[in-house]
Order: C-alpha cells, then sequence, then structure tokens
C-alpha cells in the first residue's frame, strides 16, 4: 500500500496535468500531499481489526472517537493556519496524534509491533518527503 500510494504522489501532479486542463492542474500537488496525509492511515490504523478480533469493539470505538475528535480539530486550526494545506495534512497528524492509544490498547493483547507500526510510517513518510521535495515548485499555490 505504501509504494502504491508514493508512486501515486509521484506521478500525481503528472497525471492531472495530462487528464485535466490548466484550470484544475492546482490539484496535482494536492495528490502528492494526500499521499503524505495517508501513510499514517495505512500503517498505524492496524489495531482497530486486531480489537475486534479479539472482541473488544469498546476500545475500538474509543480509538475512532479520539482520532474523529482530533482530526476535526486539526482540521479547524490547520484550515485557519494553512487553508488547504492544513485540510489536507489533518487526517495524517490526527491518526500520529491518537497512535500513543492504539499502541497501548495493541500492548494490552501484546500485539503491538513498534518496529513495523514505526518503521514502514517512517520509511512511508520519508517517501513522501522526498516526493513532496521534487514536487516543491508545484506547491507554492497552496501556501497562504
Amino acid at each position: 500500500m505504501i509504494a502504491v500510494t508514493l508512486l501515486l504522489a509521484a506521478i500525481g501532479p503528472w497525471l492531472i496535468e495530462l487528464l485535466y486542463d490548466v484550470r484544475y492542474h492546482a490539484a496535482g500537488p494536492m495528490v502528492t500531499l494526500f499521499a503524505l496525509s495517508l501513510v499514517p492511515l495505512i500503517t498505524l490504523t492496524t489495531t482497530g481489526p486486531m480489537l475486534l478480533a479479539m472482541g473488544d469493539s469498546r476500545r475500538v470505538l474509543v480509538a475512532q472517537l479520539l482520532t474523529a475528535v482530533l482530526q476535526t480539530c486539526l482540521l479547524f486550526v490547520g484550515i485557519a493556519g494553512y487553508g488547504v494545506l492544513g485540510a489536507i495534512l489533518a487526517p495524517g497528524l490526527a491518526t500520529l496524534a491518537a497512535y500513543p492509544l492504539r499502541a497501548a490498547y495493541a500492548r494490552r493483547y501484546n500485539a503491538w509491533d513498534p518496529v513495523q507500526d514505526l518503521g514502514m510510517t517512517a520509511v512511508g513518510l520519508l517517501g513522501s518527503a522526498a516526493i513532496c521535495l521534487w514536487h516543491l515548485e508545484r506547491f507554492a499555490g497552496l501556501l497562504p
């Protein structure tokens, strides 16, 4: 999933330019930023299915509620401070902020794998950061 997300991030701006006219070219860098925001969602949300498999749906609900509240707060703060850029990054940042709770729940069932969680997240975020640097000149229109 990380590889596909990074591929889409890398070709996203060119794909938008190929498929759409110049009025929509600002969506290209947004595709790259969405990939950056999706990395934590892909790598850090595996606790939910594990908890459901263990019959612990209450903790799944608590983790999802925390993530939703954080995402909503970060969305409002992000839009106010950074416009579209803040809105795009809010889901990923909320997932990162809620991770300690998810990790604590996974530790309860001896199912926490920090090497996989943090390692794959680091790989995905480093790949996304490299792609963002590669497309840096395209981001000027997204900054307030």
